[in-house]
């Protein structure tokens, strides 16, 4: 097998608003997988010519590409309250597919996410966050008779709580209890 190649870069902003309360975030990036290295069942792999009479198993293929935006904020817009939220768009493309209906689209990767993160000091020592998750729809691939294809799926939306509490016992040490509920949605 080659080593995998790849070249990449990415380039943003920060910006800072309302006495540093407030800040926003952009950043462009792209990554071009030259060569890639896959795990193949497609029949790609012929045992009449494989050194190792293999029909299956690890090979070089061509990579693909990848590159979005990502966008952000945090605010404080009061003392004791955090909030963060972030979206990213990201378009990916593989040079070669690996299933047998030819799907393009990365695995694994949605077009687009957002998450939400808001902390709130409720009183000395307690602590309320939230914290949000939506991703658009994915592609995942699946062995079937014919070999791999792609199926696509819905993204996750997910909300949990997180209610926690510290107090400190020394000057170095504290205690902290917490909770935590998951899946809210």
């Amino acid at each position: 097998l080659r080593p995998e190649r790849s070249l990449a870069f990415d380039g943003g902003l920060d910006q800072y608003l309302l006495g540093s309360r407030l800040r926003l975030s952009g950043t462009y990036f792209y990554t071009r997988l030259q060569e890639v290295i896959v795990f193949d069942f497609s029949g790609a792999i012929n045992p009449a010519t494989d050194p190792y009479g293999r029909f299956g198993g690890y090979r070089n293929t061509g990579g693909g590409l990848a590159r979005g935006v990502e966008t952000s904020f945090e605010a404080a817009p009061a003392a004791g309250t955090r909030i963060h939220g972030s979206y990213t768009f990201t378009r990916t493309l593989n040079r070669v597919s690996t299933t047998v209906d030819g799907t393009l689209r990365a695995f694994n990767i949605p077009e687009h996410m957002f998450t939400l993160m808001a902390t709130r000091r409720l009183w000395r020592g307690f602590d309320a966050t939230f914290d949000l998750l939506a991703c658009g729809d994915y592609y995942f691939p699946m062995f079937t008779a014919a070999g791999s294809r792609a199926f696509r799926f819905s993204g996750p939306l997910k909300a949990d709580l997180v209610l926690s509490y510290e107090r400190p016992l020394t000057d170095t040490r504290s205690l902290r209890l917490f909770t935590r509920i998951e899946n809210l949605l």
